[in-house]
């Protein structure tokens, strides 16, 4: 009786926290070998179910699957996925389901003896004037950029586009940017900005611009 109660409350989290994303992680989310390497060092699943995720060669059938065995496991399995994809480097996946802070171990204010890294600055608007013009290029730049950033659904983001059509591509952009910030407060962080840029191609774009502005070592 207490396995079925703890494998529903599991489930619970699941539904909460996942479901509603499932098109954006069937479309986005990667069941490859690292992501599989961070699950098996958790003991999130087991061999055999290692085996049943090789087994579908479709992308988003892995995920269905992947999401169907977690979905059961004991309460705290989406603590641990979420930690999953953070070492497997989806951070922008694990911000889309809720997932914790970039980095759990920090809080505020964290330096390295007495002085703070140029990447763990807390970003401001000086960050997102520097950066606006080098970034978006077209609306599908800011949807992409807000999914990742701002852990919205594609629904979500092309609503901000249409909302703000009126808008120039690099106010777009910023007014994304600037969301964060006020959202995330002193979790946004150069570092953070710079991961998800990454994860679109658009890091290199991003720190030569911080770099000109003198706002980036």
């Amino acid at each position: 009786m207490t396995s079925l109660k703890t494998s529903l409350m599991s489930a619970k989290e699941f539904d909460t926290h996942v479901v509603p994303f499932l098109p954006d992680l069937a479309r986005e989310l990667k069941v490859d070998d690292d992501l599989i390497r961070q699950l098996r060092a958790k003991n999130l699943i087991t061999h055999s179910e290692e085996q049943q995720l090789g087994n579908e060669s479709v992308d988003d059938k892995r995920v269905d699957k992947l999401l169907g065995i977690l979905r059961f496991k004991p309460p705290g399995t989406y603590a641990k996925f979420c930690s999953c994809l953070r070492a497997a480097g989806r951070d922008w996946i694990a911000d889309m389901i809720g997932g914790g802070l970039p980095n759990e171990t920090q809080g505020c204010g964290t330096a390295v003896d007495g002085q703070a890294r140029s990447e763990d600055v807390i970003v401001e608007d000086k960050h997102l004037d520097a950066l606006k013009n080098h970034i978006a290029a077209k609306n599908e730049d800011v949807i992409t950029f807000a999914k990742h950033l701002l852990g919205w659904s594609d629904t979500q983001a092309r609503q901000f586009i249409v909302d703000n059509q009126s808008e120039s591509m690099s106010r777009k952009w910023f007014l994304v940017g600037k969301k964060w910030t006020d959202e995330f407060g002193c979790k946004a962080t150069v570092r953070k900005l710079l991961d998800v840029l990454g994860h679109i191609g658009k890091r290199g774009a991003a720190e030569k611009a911080l770099a000109e502005a003198s706002l980036c070592m």
